[in-house]
């Protein structure tokens, strides 16, 4: 259906002696009261005969009261007394009569009265292409947007009647052109739908009559996204198929080049389904680019804060996403109840927010909103007493023994931990803590049960793990520290090669304790002048090995890492990306996000994805392996580990890793025997 303009309003304002009447014409009128009206113009008409708007008024009211000859009278009548838009109205009327010869010719004296009215042109060239005059009607239409180039009814009308001439991609452009107007103009979305599907029966014709595989489909969609013409259900279907056959680079060009080419519409939903699926497949970049186009047109839509808080928490841009929680929670409280259940999601994410990045006692009262609000949350229940018993456990003194003395090794910016389930075979320097697990454990020091008792039961499937967990609520609870250095009893990251070489492990040395003994303290840990030292990565290929999949297969069980993965995903802790890139990756970081030198933050930060991944696993699985194998959950951790290691050197140093971030994984023996590589 075509758009259509309809009688115009007079824009001289009414005599002094019939100003009074005239407003009770429009009262009546506004209450389709058309004949009511019509009485009360005549009436004043009897005072006034010469009163174009009032005739004007006249006019319209026996228009709509079904009175068309009257309406043509006084028409004629304003006219003859110099209202030049009559011609407009009658036009209008004579073709609802259908007069057509004297529409054109009202339209005609229109324009010529007004050779800028575009609506005139619009309103002939509807009447034209019913009379299937199209060269005519898309003259006339070209000239009503050679003076109004964003004139919706043009536009579209323009588009429809390219449609029907077969000139389907012109016809695209100006439905295009109406939705970047009006993106929720009804005609223009169902003719887009309509043009696609032209497009597509033509491609199926082209395929002789058969569905279209997977790169017919991707190539329809990729020309209709260039056009701004690919309806929203087509561009998830293919972009989904394509993500589904692991083409990861097309669905994201596919969804980028649709966001580049089609306005922005109405529907949020849309784009916000879009922008998890950016996310979902690591374009995180993508992703904050559809949050803010959502927030640019619905501030108040609550989900698209959260999501992009998130995306910016992920790529380490912590004030921009400490800004946004800001700004997403200084709305009025009202419109954050009216979608309470997001308002509850939001006021999780911003304490936990507030937690890793050492706001406690702000995100202590985050929870109890949330509490306040719907007290019946047992996993923020869970949440405030954990956080809660890390700031006690913050606020207590540790016996000078556990904690260690100061030196000249010591840096009250950093803390050292020795994660230890065994008396340490290494002599630490005093301001090493001790990280107790297992029967390790002792009173009065610091300990896995004290700082993560929910993990301790955990500990043989975790092995050091646990630990890691614990010392990250421990950072939680001493915001002051900005790095941390991890070792355990047996292993250490080294700034300079000690010991000898483990056969195919380059990077990885062996030594007595007897030998370890013989160097300063100074040379082993003299290193932690440096902000960041981590294990020198394994090359596999050069081992035979071509990915950590392949690896893990060979030593380990691969159904763990894959369950784990599988469970990392589900919970949206990774995208599948990372899982797939994380199996196909070349690079081990041995100890990778638990030995070394960290900041404070990012350790905080990784310890946290493993304990999320860790909940989800066991949520669902029990390990259940003898020996060595026992420990499945700190090896899925330490490939996590060393995959974030690795994407955050790359983001950290996108010129090339300085070298003494590297340093040399080395492992203490009593008597210097051989280790088993895990």
């Amino acid at each position: 259906m075509n758009a259509f303009s309809a009688p115009v309003s007079a824009n001289t304002p009414p005599t002094s002696s019939t100003a009074s009447t005239y407003n009770q014409v429009l009262e009546q009128y506004a209450q389709a009261n058309y004949l009511a009206a019509l009485e009360l113009a005549r009436t004043a008409l009897e005072q006034e005969p010469h009163d174009v708007t009032l005739l004007n008024a006249a006019a319209t009211c026996a228009r709509v009261g079904g009175l068309p000859d009257q309406a043509e009278y006084y028409w004629r009548l304003a006219v003859a007394h110099g209202y030049s838009e009559g011609y407009f109205n009658l036009g209008v009327l004579y073709g609802e009569l259908g007069r057509y010869a004297e529409a054109e010719t009202s339209y005609r004296q229109a324009l010529i009265a007004n050779p800028q009215s575009y609506v005139a042109c619009n309103n002939w060239a509807v009447l034209l292409q019913g009379l299937q005059r199209y060269e005519e009607a898309e003259s006339l239409l070209r000239d009503a947007l050679n003076v109004n180039p964003n004139y919706v009814d043009a536009n579209y009308n323009l588009g429809v009647l390219l449609f029907g001439l077969g000139r389907y991609e012109e016809a695209g452009a100006y439905y295009r052109q109406v939705l970047s107007i009006n993106s929720a103009h009804p005609g223009a979305l169902n003719n887009r739908d309509a043009l696609f599907q032209v497009w597509l029966r033509q491609k199926i014709e082209e395929n002789g009559g058969s569905d279209l595989d997977l790169e017919a489909s991707r190539a329809l969609a990729f020309f209709g996204a260039q056009r701004g013409m690919l309806p929203p259900g087509e561009l998830v279907r293919v972009a989904e198929w394509l993500e589904k056959e692991n083409q990861i680079e097309q669905a994201t060009a596919l969804y980028r080049l649709w966001l580049d080419n089609t306005p922005m519409l109405a529907d949020t939903a849309v784009y916000f389904n879009i922008g998890i699926a950016l996310t979902r497949m690591s374009d995180v970049l993508g992703a904050e680019q559809v949050y803010r186009s959502i927030l640019s047109c619905d501030v108040e839509f609550i989900p698209a804060y959260v999501n992009l808080a998130l995306s910016l928490q992920r790529q380490a841009r912590v004030d921009e996403a400490l800004a946004l929680w800001r700004q997403l929670f200084g709305l009025d409280e009202s419109i954050l109840l009216a979608g309470k259940d997001y308002y509850l999601i939001a006021l999780k994410n911003f304490a936990l927010f507030l937690q890793v990045y050492y706001r406690p006692l702000e995100a202590e009262q985050v929870f109890k909103k949330s509490l306040a609000l719907e007290p019946n949350q047992p996993d923020i229940v869970l949440e405030l007493s954990r956080l809660q018993r890390w700031m006690d456990i913050g606020f207590h003194a540790v016996p000078r023994s556990e904690h260690g003395d100061s030196d000249m090794l010591a840096d009250d910016k950093m803390v050292t931990f020795c994660l230890a389930h065994t008396a340490p075979f290494i002599e630490f320097p005093p301001h090493v803590k001790l990280m107790r697990l297992g029967r390790f454990q002792m009173e009065g020091g610091i300990n896995l049960r004290d700082l993560a008792p929910e993990w301790e039961p955990f500990h043989p499937c975790l092995a050091s793990t646990a630990g890691v967990f614990a010392i990250k609520n421990y950072l939680l609870a001493h915001p002051q520290y900005e790095r941390v250095t991890v070792c355990s009893y047996r292993k250490f990251v080294s700034g300079q090669k000690i010991g000898g070489p483990i056969p195919l492990m380059p990077f990885q040395y062996l030594l007595s304790t007897v030998e370890l003994s013989k160097y300063d303290p100074r040379e082993i840990w003299g290193c932690h002048d440096r902000p960041l030292l981590v294990s020198r990565p394994n090359i596999l290929p050069h081992y035979n090995i071509d990915s950590n999949l392949q690896l893990y297969f060979q030593q380990h069980h691969l159904e763990d890492l894959l369950r784990f993965l599988a469970e990392a995903v589900s919970s949206h802790v990774f995208t599948a990306k990372d899982a797939y890139d994380l199996l196909n990756q070349k690079l081990l970081v041995s100890g990778g996000g638990e030995l070394g030198i960290y900041p404070a933050a990012f350790f905080v930060d990784v310890a946290s994805k493993m304990e999320r991944m860790v909940t989800a696993y066991l949520a669902k699985y029990k390990v259940e392996r003898d020996g060595e194998q026992m420990r499945a959950l700190s090896f899925c951790c330490e490939r996590v580990g060393s995959y974030l290691v690795l994407n955050y050197l790359r983001e950290t140093y996108p010129d090339g890793v300085p070298s003494d971030v590297f340093g040399y994984l080395t492992i203490a023996t009593p008597q210097g025997d051989d280790v088993i590589l895990r």
